[in-house]
Formats: C-alpha cells, structure tokens, sequence
C-alpha cells in the first residue's frame, strides 16, 4: 500500500533516515520532535503537531540553525509549518503535496530552502521506487 509506505517514510526514524537526512531522531507522535542534522554546523528541530495516518503530517520548527551567506540570520524557519498531505488517487498514483507555510520568497533561506525541498522529495520518490533515496550523510 502506498500510502501506507510513504506515511512510514516520512514520519519514521527509519524512513527519514533513508531520504532525508542519516542523522535523524523522532518521536513520531502528535507533540513530539524530531531533530535533523545535516552535518555539525546545519539542524532543524519540528514539533508534530498533527498526525493523520497515510493522510495528513504537520510540523511546526521550533529550533533551527542553518547559517545563510553573507548574512547571521541561522534560524529564519523557526515558526513556519511544514505540511505533508498524501493522497491516494483512484488510478493508482499517489500525490504527496509538500506545503511550507512560512517560507516566502522574502526570506534569505527561500531559494536554497526550495532547492533542498526539491532535492530531497526527489530522493523520497527514488527512495520509495527503487528502495534507495538520497539522504544527507556526514560522508557524502
């Protein structure tokens, strides 16, 4: 089941860890935070605020320190809302619609915070097609 999978891959230590980010901790539960480091000098923390089973993931930064260039701002998606809607199409197909209220083109942390989403909903299709998406890892 599709739905299913992506939920767990999204919502999941296991599963972030596989597209997202390897350095990862959650507690996948309404009220609960997840950590994401990309590598010692980048992380993001987001409280789960709503949890809807193969439907509906909401999480809101609470911490987050991602220096911009050229500038010292390193927390500017602290306060928005990442909302993650899976829908299950009667052909098929499933539709995952990333929303990140907060993020707007005003923000020095727009276009780089839009590459990475992108980047990384691609590593999360590759990853639930193949079995192999393309996590952040402190390696490379």
């Amino acid at each position: 089941n599709i739905p299913e999978r992506l939920y767990e891959a999204v919502t999941t230590q296991e599963g972030l860890e596989k597209w997202w980010t390897q350095q990862t901790e959650i507690y996948p539960r309404v009220g609960g935070i997840g950590t994401f480091h990309f590598g010692d000098e980048k992380y993001v923390v987001m409280k789960i605020t709503k949890l809807l089973p193969s439907k509906e993931i909401v999480w809101k930064c609470v911490e987050q320190k991602s220096k911009i260039s050229g500038s010292d701002i390193t927390d500017e998606w602290v306060g928005t809302t990442v909302k993650l809607s899976i829908d299950d199409n009667k052909d098929n197909t499933t539709k995952l619609t990333l929303i990140h209220t907060g993020l707007t083109p005003d923000l020095l942390s727009y276009e780089s915070g839009k590459e990475d989403w992108d980047f990384y909903l691609n590593s999360l299709k590759e990853y639930l097609e193949t079995g192999k998406g393309k996590p952040f890892s402190q390696t490379g």
